[in-house]
């Protein structure tokens, strides 16, 4: 990535491995051992650094045999900062995960977390896409107020300013100019990317359970697609593959007639597959899942892997795709 004018981030120190939990949701705790750490997580770490690594992102992870503060995740403690710069000699950046994930905020403000990062020898935050720009503001405006407090001393910003510059120097960025956005197809192989962007989903598709072995679906299978309107690549991709199925699509928050309509299209088939975008998150969505027979349907997630969690235990096929994206529909 440096060969080619990226600047790479080494994460998420210091590992992620072996945790059950999702840090989006809640602080993921490693049950490691001094010992096992140093061989195993510290060791690939000590490994990328000894070969260049210029940032490193702190994830929000416990490690409850190594951190003395209980639950406190090493993107805010000073023992996992401490471990990175003397036991690793890490003298880059070192930045945050997205502190806008439930590992922190079901715990600390995100005014509060800003401090207690830059505090304890993080250099750069990373505020996270579900943030409102007034909660941003508001964490700039905490930690401008906590440095004119004398809380986080000159000192320790200028470490984190001159690291930064330094990096910045060393990649021609100082004086960095912003390219013009109309131009941006001319000089990008969106061709390409877009080529990869495609298998990359394809070889994605997870084919979490399929506990009637109802797949592949087959030509001679009657089969029902209840889709989101929204997301017409899914009629336009699965016509192709089964022309006779009935399709029923629905609205993002389904409408009362919408219900009837695909109840009355599931019952008329052998297999329903049924796509949603995230009914951990939509109710109304959820809903209109519920209202099917679930002994016959074969669940695609177009979100998060974790739907299986909401759905009834009898569904009997559950796939997911990650994304919402044109290609994941495609795929």
């Amino acid at each position: 990535m440096a060969d080619v004018g990226v600047i790479g981030v080494l994460k998420h120190f210091p590992g992620h491995s072996p945790t059950e939990t999702d840090s989006h949701r809640e602080v993921a705790s490693i049950e490691l051992s001094r010992e096992e750490f140093e061989s195993t997580n510290l060791q690939a770490f000590r490994v990328a650094i000894e070969n260049g690594a210029e940032v490193v992102m702190m994830g929000h992870l416990y490690y409850p045999n190594i951190e003395p503060v209980e639950n406190l995740p090493a993107s805010l403690s000073p023992t996992m900062v401490n471990i990175l710069r003397d036991d690793l000699g890490f003298e880059g950046i070192i930045m945050t995960d997205a502190l806008d994930m439930g590992a922190v905020l079901n715990t600390y403000p995100i005014e509060e977390a800003s401090v207690i990062a830059i505090q304890n020898g993080v250099d750069l935050l990373a505020m996270g896409p579900n943030l409102s720009f007034a909660a941003e503001q508001s964490a700039m405006d905490t930690v401008f107020e906590a440095v004119e407090r004398g809380e986080i001393s000159q000192e320790r910003l200028d470490e984190s300013v001159r690291r930064s510059l330094m990096l910045k120097a060393e990649y021609g960025l100082l004086d960095w100019e912003p390219l013009d956005p109309e131009t941006a197809t001319d000089r990008i192989r969106t061709d390409l990317s877009q080529e990869a962007i495609i298998s990359l989903f394809e070889a994605g598709i997870t084919v979490v359970y399929d506990r009637q072995n109802f797949l592949p679906l087959r030509l001679d299978d009657q089969v029902a697609i209840i889709y989101p309107i929204g997301k017409p690549v899914i009629r336009e991709e699965c016509s192709t593959y089964l022309p006779d199925a009935t399709f029923q699509g629905y609205s993002f928050v389904p409408a009362d007639w919408e219900y009837g309509a695909s109840q009355a299209a599931a019952r008329n088939a052998d297999k329903v597959v049924v796509i949603a975008e995230n009914i951990a998150w939509n109710i109304g969505q959820k809903s209109l899942v519920e209202s099917l027979a679930a002994d016959n349907m074969i669940y695609v997630s177009l979100w998060k892997p974790y739907e299986h969690e909401v759905l009834r235990p009898d569904t009997p096929a559950f796939i997911s795709a990650y994304s919402t994206r044109v290609e994941a529909q495609s795929a």
